[in-house]
C-alpha cells in the first residue's frame, strides 16, 4: 500500500477566546518541539552505569504567517497579529490561553501556554509577516477542555 503524506496546511492553530476557538489568520507553517530536561548520574552504587531520570519537559510551538486586512467583512472572527501583540501584555494577569492545534488525520491537541515572543515584519515588495512562540505550560491532551459534556 502506498503511503499517504500528511499536508502541511492542515495544521491550524486556535486560540479559546469568549466561549469559541478563534483561528490565528492565515499561517504558513507551525511546528511543535519538545526539550527534556534530563539528571545524569554515575556512580559506585550504579556500578558506573549513567542512570538518566527526566526532570521536566519543556515545549514550545512555533508559529509563522502573513498579516491580512481583517477589516473585511467576516475576518473579524479570527486572532490577527496583533491580537497576539495584545494578547502578550494581558497574560501578565490573565495567565495561559487554552489553544489547539489541528494535526490532520492525527487529530488535534489542546495545551495551556503563554506567548513568549512575537515579532512582524513589513518589508518592501513582499507581503507582511508575523512570527510567534508559545511555551506550553500543561501536558497536551486529545480532551478538550472546553468541550460541553454530552448529556
Amino acid at each position: 500500500m502506498a503511503e499517504k503524506y500528511v499536508q502541511g496546511d492542515a495544521g491550524k492553530l486556535y486560540r479559546w477566546d469568549s466561549g469559541a476557538y478563534r483561528p490565528i489568520v492565515c499561517l504558513t507553517d507551525t511546528s511543535r518541539s519538545a526539550t527534556a530536561e534530563v539528571l545524569e548520574r554515575i556512580n559506585m552504587c550504579t556500578e558506573g552505569k549513567t542512570e538518566r531520570q527526566t526532570r521536566s519537559v519543556n515545549e514550545t510551538i512555533a508559529v509563522n504567517g502573513v498579516i491580512i486586512d481583517t477589516t473585511e467583512v467576516g475576518v473579524t472572527a479570527r486572532e490577527t497579529a496583533n491580537d497576539i501583540f495584545n494578547l502578550m501584555y494581558s497574560q501578565i494577569e490573565d495567565g495561559d490561553s487554552t489553544w489547539k492545534l489541528d494535526q490532520g488525520p492525527a487529530g488535534s491537541i489542546y495545551f495551556q501556554g503563554q506567548v513568549s515572543d512575537v515579532s512582524n515584519n513589513f518589508a518592501a515588495n513582499e507581503d507582511a509577516t508575523f512570527s510567534f512562540n508559545i511555551n506550553v505550560n500543561s501536558a497536551p491532551t486529545t480532551v478538550d477542555p472546553n468541550a460541553i459534556p454530552a448529556g
